[in-house]
Formats: C-alpha cells, structure tokens, sequence
C-alpha cells in the first residue's frame, strides 16, 4: 500500500480509540476518506474548497487556545499529565495531498479596461490563494505550538520539498517522519530523514522480492 492506506490504518487505530478527527484534503481526492467523514468533529471536514480548509484548521487553532488555557488552568504543562475528570480526547489532523493544496492559482493580469469575466477570475484565484496561506500558516502553528495539548498533525505529501511546500522549518517540527516505498532516491532521503546515513537501506533480496 501507499500513503493513502497507511492513512487510513492510522485514522481507523486512532478512531478505535476514541480520538477526534479533522481531515484536510483536495476536493479531488478526498473520496479517499469518505468512509471517515461520519466521525470529523464539527467543522473538521476540509475538504471541499480552499476555503473549508481554511476554515478547518482555524477551528483546530482555536481548539487548541482552549485546550492550553484547560491544561494550565489544572497547574500542569502537558494534556497527557491532566486528571482523569479533566482528561482531554486526541486530537487528529490529517493533511493530505499537501502540495496540491500549498500550490498557489495562477492570477491573471488585468488592467482597468480588461473584460469583467478576466477580472472575475483574477479576483478568484487571489481569493483562493489567501485561503491557502491561511491553510499554510495554520499548520506551521499546529506543528510548531500544539503538541502539548494532544494535537497530532499528519502530513501527506509526494515529495517533501521546500519547493512543495515542505519548508526546513515546518520539517523540523514534524518529529516523526516515514519514508515510503522501497527504492527511495538518496535526495528524499535526505529530504525526509534527519540523519540518513544512519538509517539503513531496504536489502536488495528483499526490495527486489515480488512476494
């Protein structure tokens, strides 16, 4: 399997114990956790537009204020040191197909005499790519400030590039990280890896067994 099924073990396991759910996606795409649309909190489906996106991981930073001001109102710093009857549910944020959703709409040029249907659609794509940095911004912010609240993030993507979106600084704070397939190039290892050259290669015998 790819990233998809690995995706949905992950979701199916978390679900099984009882986390909430937002899943963040290409309209184009998303059919791919249909099966799991029943069970987002409300708002956690952003998949429909750039602007559901946006709107879905706003609401997960706003979630994520009130889950800080719960854990500091118990004296503690961590949701997982919380009481039993203060206890906080995970939080689970699957982003897919993340550079379909960073890549910003071309906006054609228009002058004050350019037809209105030219200035239409130059209005649109600007529209479009304001969700998309609200999008980009927001999950630099859940990377970087929610974890001690029992927010998880995981992100999808073909290739984890600066180029795609994947910036050295959001990389940073994505602590875990998997490397699909069996024959990836020494560049996404780098990419994805900290410390590539103390992973190991997949053996030949191995990679190159059909079964």
């Amino acid at each position: 399997g790819g990233k998809t099924v690995l995706l949905n073990c992950y979701l199916a396991t978390w679900l099984a114990k009882g986390a909430e759910l937002v899943i963040i996606d290409l309209p184009t795409k998303s059919a791919d956790f249909e099966w799991c649309k029943q069970y987002v909190r409300p708002g956690g489906w952003g998949c429909d537009s750039p602007a559901q996106s946006a709107t879905a991981i706003r609401l997960v930073m706003d979630e994520g204020e009130r889950r800080s001001k719960h854990i500091k109102s118990h004296g503690v710093n961590d949701w997982k040191l919380l009481p039993a009857n203060a206890a906080l549910k995970p939080l689970i944020v699957i982003v897919d197909e993340l550079t379909g959703l960073f890549a910003n709409e071309a906006v054609p040029k228009t002058k004050k005499d350019s037809p209105a249907l030219l200035i239409e659609m130059a209005e649109e794509a600007e529209k479009t790519n304001l969700y998309k940095e609200i999008l980009k911004n927001g999950i630099k912010r859940v990377a970087a400030e929610l974890r001690f609240t029992g927010v998880f993030l995981m992100l999808a993507t073909q290739v984890a590039s600066a180029n795609t979106g994947i910036e050295p600084a959001l990389r940073t704070n994505l602590h875990h990280k998997i490397l699909l397939g069996s024959k990836p190039t020494e560049g996404n290892r780098r990419l994805i890896l900290s410390d590539p050259d103390r992973v190991p290669k997949i053996p030949d015998n191995v990679r190159d067994d059909g079964k």
